[in-house]
């Protein structure tokens, strides 16, 4: 059982929404270190970790637990929130509901149904990377933008000189190039030449939550899945993505 306060809902909808665009449902794990959770997306490409630690939390009463939902129905009923909310999450008394309430100028309780999930634990890629990027979140997206309207695929490149984002499609090509010197890269530590192939669409999902403010890290190794990770708030998302492998 386990009852937690939130004064920043807005976060913890930013949050929600962006797990959303990858994963339909999962399986929320609260301990005493907070809230994490871990999950596949359906077609098995791309994992994400979420972790809000426990200091992100106003009030924090919990034993260990394991709540299941279907994220999409999380998802609309955490966009509801307005900007001085406060959020109360806690186990109805049969245990089978997650409560939110809503705390604000106008006050809202919603219950939403718990699933009975079988899946097995997710583990995280284990991948030797030495290879680290850390850019701005706006920077990458625009890139990515540009990238989608030739191809559904970009090659990431790193080189100890800059870092290279290409696109080869039918509708043409694209060569993007960043200096490790500019001010958009806010760290750079690439010793020796890395590169991979990733889907657009699913890089766009993974993006969803960051903006003008985020640092994403980068991790990149050679045709090995893709280590991507940035905050919301008191949040960390972390990704991996699968990438496809050049013949």
């Amino acid at each position: 059982m386990f009852n937690v306060t939130l004064e920043n809902a807005q976060n913890f909808k930013k949050c929600i929404n962006t797990l959303n665009t990858l994963i339909d449902e999962g399986k929320f794990k609260i301990n005493d270190q907070g809230m994490e959770l871990r999950a596949m997306d359906p077609s098995q490409i791309a994992m994400v970790n979420f972790q809000l630690p426990k200091q992100a939390f106003e009030e924090f009463e919990t034993e260990e637990d394991e709540i299941q939902v279907n994220l999409n129905d999380l998802n609309d009923r955490a966009k509801t929130a307005r900007s001085s909310d406060v959020l109360k999450l806690e186990l109805g008394e049969s245990g089978s509901r997650l409560e939110m309430k809503f705390q604000g100028k106008v006050k809202r309780e919603f219950d939403l149904p718990l699933l009975n999930l079988s899946e097995e634990g997710v583990n995280e890629p284990s991948v030797d990377f030495d290879t680290e990027i850390k850019i701005n979140g706006s920077t990458l997206k625009d890139i990515l933008k540009d990238a989608d309207l030739v191809a559904s695929h970009v090659k990431l490149k790193a080189t100890p000189e800059e870092f290279q984002v290409t696109a080869e499609g039918d509708k043409g090509n694209l060569e993007t190039k960043i200096s490790k010197e500019e001010d958009i890269i806010l760290d750079y530590n690439v010793e020796q030449e890395q590169k991979a192939i990733f889907p657009i669409e699913y890089l766009k999902d993974l993006l969803a939550g960051a903006t003008s403010k985020s640092i994403v890290t980068l991790n990149l190794k050679t045709n090995n899945p893709l280590k991507l990770k940035y905050g919301i708030g008191e949040a960390t998302l972390t990704y991996y993505l699968a990438p496809r492998v050049e013949e």
